[in-house]
């Protein structure tokens, strides 16, 4: 599972996949939060921090053309 995961982010479409991914996500994103939480007390410096966005954002359904688009939130 962890190739095919690191191939693409398209891996969560397969319905056999959603609950793993699911998973992962809710993980991912906790990790996401308290991780930013230090960084704003100081306990975390941004590299840490960037690596522990990029995790996350290696998960999510983001395809390649919209990695370059600045899209309001």
């Amino acid at each position: 599972m962890a190739k095919e995961k690191a191939k693409d982010n398209l891996w969560w479409k397969n319905p056999k996949n959603n609950k793993l991914w699911q998973d992962e996500l809710i993980k991912k994103s906790t990790k996401a939060v308290l991780g930013y939480e230090q960084y704003l007390l100081n306990k975390l410096d941004y590299l840490e921090l960037a690596k522990i966005m990029k995790d996350l954002r290696s998960i999510l359904p983001i395809s390649i053309k919209n990695e370059n688009e600045n899209d309001e939130l």
